[in-house]
């Protein structure tokens, strides 16, 4: 991206950017995907979280 081209917070579409994302790529080909998210399994396991808990994801 051009210097003239970077997009500031107060003009850029984050909910089109998203959704864009979401059709466009498979969940294996964006970086923050992981076949075994071992850092949040370990963290379950040593707290002893149950499976049955209902985890919320929250988003920035």
């Amino acid at each position: 991206m051009c210097k003239n081209q970077i997009k500031t917070s107060s003009d850029f579409d984050y909910m089109k950017h998203w959704k864009n994302i979401d059709q466009t790529k498979c969940l294996k080909d964006v970086s923050w995907f992981q076949p075994t998210p071992a850092i949040f399994l370990d963290f379950f396991k040593q707290f002893n979280v149950p499976r049955s808990a209902k985890i919320i994801v929250h988003q920035v």
